[in-house]
C-alpha cells in the first residue's frame, strides 16, 4: 500500500511541477544574471562553449523552495586539494577529488559533514553527467551521477540559494551543458508535511525533488534532439580559453562561496 501511494504521489507531483517550475539554460551567452571572478565575464560571453579558466568562479542566488542544478562538465582531476572543482548548492559542497587513479565524489554539508559517495568519475577528462538538487525548506538534498542518485540531509535555509562553480586553481573546467531549476511550488510547506506525516512526508519530499530531477534531464535530452546544442563527445578536443581582452574583470579576493574552506576540510580530514 504504501509504495502504491507513492508511487502516486510522484505521478502527481509531476503534473504540478508546471505550475510554478522555471528552467534556466546557462550559456555564454545568458551570464548577464550570473556573477563572475577571476575571469573576464565580456571575454566567456564570446566563446562558443562555457569554459572557466583556471581559479575562476560563475555564482548566482535564487529564490525558491527547491533549486536543482544539472551539469555535464569535463572536471579536471587532482590529487592536489587546491586543484579540485567545487560546486555548491546552497549549504551542500560537492568536491571533485582525485584518490590514487579514482576520480571521487565527496559531499560536503554545513562546515564540517563529509559524505564520501560511492562512485567513480573519469579521470581522463571525459564528461561527467551530474545533478545536485536541494530543498531549503526541508532541507532534503539529492546529488545523482548518470542513474546512481542519493539522498541525504542538509539544514533547512532562507529562500535565497546561491548555486556557485569554482574551478581548481591550476585547471580550467569545461560545461557541457547547464540548467538550473527552479521549484516555488510550496509542496514542502509544515500543512503538508503535517498532512503526509512521519517517514512518508520524507519519502514525498524526496518524490518530489527526484521528479523535478527527471523532467530536468528530459528536458535538457529535449533540446539536444530537436537540435539544441549537442554535448561534446571527444575529451581530447583542445577548448578555447576565454579571451583576455582589456575589459576589467573581478578579482579572485571577492569570490563567493566556500570553496577554499570545503578543500582545506578534506584535505585535513585525509591527513588524520
Amino acid at each position: 500500500m504504501r509504495n502504491t501511494f507513492l508511487t502516486f504521489l510522484a505521478f502527481a507531483l509531476c503534473l504540478r511541477l508546471a505550475a510554478g517550475e522555471q528552467i534556466i539554460t546557462v550559456t555564454p551567452r545568458t551570464l548577464d544574471a550570473w556573477a563572475v571572478s577571476g575571469a573576464n565575464k565580456a571575454g566567456l560571453a564570446q566563446d562558443q562553449q562555457l569554459i572557466l579558466p583556471a581559479g575562476a568562479q560563475l555564482s548566482r542566488k535564487f529564490s525558491g523552495s527547491v533549486v536543482i542544478l544539472h551539469l555535464v562538465s569535463r572536471p579536471i582531476l587532482s590529487s592536489i586539494a587546491g586543484d579540485w572543482p567545487i560546486l555548491e548548492v546552497g549549504p551542500i559542497a560537492l568536491a571533485f577529488t582525485q584518490i590514487g587513479s579514482q576520480g571521487k565524489l565527496v559531499l560536503v554539508i554545513g562546515e564540517e559533514k563529509q559524505i564520501a559517495l560511492p562512485w567513480s568519475v573519469p579521470t581522463d577528462g571525459s564528461a561527467v553527467d551530474l545533478v545536485l538538487g536541494y530543498d531549503s525548506v526541508s532541507g532534503t538534498g539529492l546529488v545523482r551521477l548518470g542513474r546512481q542518485s542519493q539522498f541525504f540531509d542538509a539544514s533547512s535555509g532562507s529562500a535565497a540559494v546561491e548555486v556557485l562553480l569554482t574551478a581548481g586553481a591550476k585547471s580550467h573546467w569545461q560545461q557541457d551543458a547547464m540548467e538550473v531549476l527552479l521549484l516555488t511550488d510550496d509542496f514542502t510547506d509544515a500543512t503538508a508535511n503535517t498532512a503526509l506525516g512521519g517517514q512518508t512526508g520524507k519519502a514525498g519530499l524526496n518524490d518530489k525533488l527526484m521528479a523535478a530531477m527527471d523532467k530536468l534531464r528530459s528536458q535538457d535530452n529535449a533540446t539536444a534532439g530537436q537540435g539544441g546544442t549537442a554535448l561534446a563527445t571527444n575529451p581530447t578536443t583542445k577548448p578555447t580559453i576565454g579571451s583576455s581582452g582589456l575589459e576589467i574583470f573581478t578579482p579572485p579576493a571577492v569570490r563567493h562561496g566556500r570553496a577554499d574552506a570545503v578543500r582545506a576540510t578534506l584535505a585535513n580530514g585525509r591527513q588524520k
